[in-house]
């Protein structure tokens, strides 16, 4: 909600206070259908994203038999078999398909069904913030250097006119505050998933290969050591932050062997049944992303910027 009134006040400022104080009428058009339009597209791209059901397809047909798919892996949250690139998100409670990340900002998973739409938002918003970015140190240098010319457009404005020049420039000066860290939070995500596309990989699998890397960097072996399609750190630090443990508190802290305990009544039951029909656990071919119920992840390494 907040990041809609964020949008819906920027619109509006740059729309009624910074296109108005253009020179021509021919720029001041052209800029108005191009921001316009990325503003259009932006709104239809978030609507279609955020009311996109990206979830896997087995989840709503679980009445078919399970012998007819029983090369799949299988969620035992979910109850039933799910494709290999599936993943299971707590936040949506459902398996998605081709599961790339959980977007806040859209309030739902991004995954094959709306990555599309995903990808069309963040290029709409570096267009958008862009223009704003341009248009505003355009009229900060004109009023330096044109200092007449621009009041006299101040005044001859009539909604705009009514304010001192001091305050024009200070709303002009808001919108490249505002709009300035969104452009190059939103460009650094727009080379990010540029470089998941052309490698095939969506976010969650490129974090996992990330951490392959740090395992690595760290001399522990790792499985997948020879996999390492990853971007430095200032363009990745947006999606994934390194755990830091201190090793001095490790070495210190040596808990207990765990008592063998008994398992609860039937906490295998849908294992061996799922085992039994030739299913595997999702978590028994990959690690389940964050926020699942599976292996535990932390949140913190899952983010989304959009």
């Amino acid at each position: 909600m907040m990041s809609w009134v964020v949008f819906g006040g920027d619109v509006f400022i740059f729309l009624v206070f910074g296109i108005p104080l253009i020179e021509t009428v021919s720029a001041k058009v052209l800029v108005t259908l191009c921001y316009v339009s990325s503003v259009s597209t932006l709104v239809m791209a978030a609507i279609r994203a955020t009311g996109c059901d990206p979830s896997d397809p087995n989840v709503q047909q679980q009445d078919l038999q399970l012998q007819e798919k029983e090369h799949l892996p299988y969620c035992t949250t979910c109850n039933c078999p799910v494709f290999a690139r599936s993943k299971h998100c707590r936040s949506c409670n459902k398996c998605v398909k081709v599961f790339d990340h959980h977007c806040m900002w859209l309030n739902n998973c991004i995954g094959d069904n709306n990555y599309r739409a995903f990808a069309t938002c963040i290029s709409a918003v570096a267009v958008m913030t862009g223009i704003v970015l341009h248009i505003c140190i355009y009229l900060l240098v004109d009023c330096l250097t044109n200092e007449e010319q621009f009041e006299r457009r101040l005044e001859d404005y009539p909604v705009v006119g009514r304010i001192p020049k001091e305050a024009a420039l200070g709303l002009l000066g808001a919108l490249i505050c505002i709009n300035f860290p969104l452009f190059f939070l939103d460009m650094q995500l727009i080379i990010l998933h540029t470089f998941l596309t052309w490698h095939d990989l969506t976010t969650y699998e490129y974090i996992m290969e990330k951490r392959t890397v740090d395992y690595i960097k760290a001399g522990e072996a790792h499985p997948n050591k020879d996999k390492q399609r990853v971007l430095p750190h200032c363009l990745d630090w947006i999606v994934y932050r390194k755990k830091k443990q201190k090793k001095d508190k490790i070495e210190k802290y040596q808990p207990d062997p765990p008592v063998a305990m008994p398992p609860p009544l039937g906490a295998d039951v849908i294992s061996e049944t799922s085992s039994a029909k030739g299913h595997q656990r999702c978590s028994d071919l990959t690690p389940t992303p964050p926020g699942s119920n599976a292996d535990g992840d932390s949140p913190a390494h899952l983010t989304s910027s959009a």
